[in-house]
């Protein structure tokens, strides 16, 4: 079976380019997996830190807390005088509403609290 000449070389051409983006695709998923492993470590070593952060943070809090006792204590026994005790309290649940920020206030409100109201008709 005769193959021509160009034939075959549009084919060894091809081959060639597909070669070449084999290669290409191989070392950008190699750049990509070390990028990966980077990123996860690094992810690692935040969780890490915000872990330690998160431990010292509440034991200062319980500190305080244990400092402002005794010294209400002292207060009390030293010249009968009582105090509230100011204490530091860890709130971990984060709660935001999104429907408080779109509430309409109406009109009036808005006038009073200063800001601009509009579609009210001007005098």
């Amino acid at each position: 079976m005769w193959i021509s000449a160009e034939v075959a070389t549009w084919v060894s051409d091809l081959k060639k380019s597909a070669d070449v983006q084999a290669d290409i695709a191989k070392q950008a998923l190699s750049d990509l997996r070390e990028e990966l492993a980077s990123i996860r470590s690094e992810r690692d070593m935040l969780k890490a830190e915000l872990t330690a952060a998160r431990i010292n943070s509440d034991w200062l809090r319980l500190q305080f807390n244990q400092i402002q006792a005794e010294n209400k204590a002292l207060l009390e026994r030293a010249y009968g005088i009582r105090v509230p005790v100011p204490e530091l309290v860890s709130k971990t649940e984060k709660t935001f509403d999104l429907h408080a920020l779109f509430n309409d206030i109406g009109d009036d409100e808005a006038s009073r609290l200063g800001m601009p109201v509009y579609g009210a008709p001007t005098e």
